[in-house]
């Protein structure tokens, strides 16, 4: 009977400790700190909030730890897989985007500073790396890193203008 008493409570343990609030995004409320809260103003929200359409569809949803929003997500509605994400920095602004391309198994990303300005773009084929720039605001400043037909071309730019002299193109030996 113990044993069966301390598996019960080893469960429901779990259960508590373990689970996240799940609520319609329309239950949520701001305060002027931007924290959101849910029913009361002094409980931070921690959980998923969710916009569920007709026909019982996801097509958005939030992830919030006290209070504050981590990320979101949107739902592609005849298959149900994500097509969207959104990461925030603690302050809202957008931290990363990504986006995916379902039918083709690609997806890119996009990195932005605490300011809001793009530092970086990635996209992956396959969840392999085939482009990667860096970015200072709107120009290009860094490395760009491409992948094409067996070439890989490394281009070197400062306040968007290319560097030849630091740019090359590698052909890739595929053979182990």
């Amino acid at each position: 009977m113990k044993i069966i008493l301390i598996v019960f409570y080893f469960f429901i343990g779990i259960l508590i400790g373990f689970s996240q609030d799940i609520v319609d995004i329309e239950q949520l409320e701001f305060n002027d700190n931007d924290l959101v809260y849910i029913n009361h103003p002094d409980s931070l929200f921690t959980g998923r909030a969710q916009l569920i359409k007709r026909d019982n569809y996801l097509k958005y949803e939030e992830f919030f730890e006290n209070g504050v929003l981590l990320k979101g997500q949107y739902y592609q509605k005849k298959t149900g897989k994500i097509k969207q994400i959104y990461e925030y920095y603690p302050d809202f602004s957008l931290k990363c985007e990504v986006y995916f391309n379902l039918r083709k198994n690609k997806s890119e990303h996009i990195y932005y500073d605490e300011n809001g300005k793009k530092i970086k773009i990635e996209e992956y084929d396959s969840d392999k790396l085939v482009y990667s720039c860096e970015y200072n605001h709107r120009k290009k400043h860094g490395k760009e890193f491409c992948i094409i037909n067996q070439h890989k071309h490394i281009h070197f730019y400062e306040n968007g203008k290319l560097l030849k002299e630091k740019s090359k193109t590698i052909v890739i030996n595929n053979e182990n």
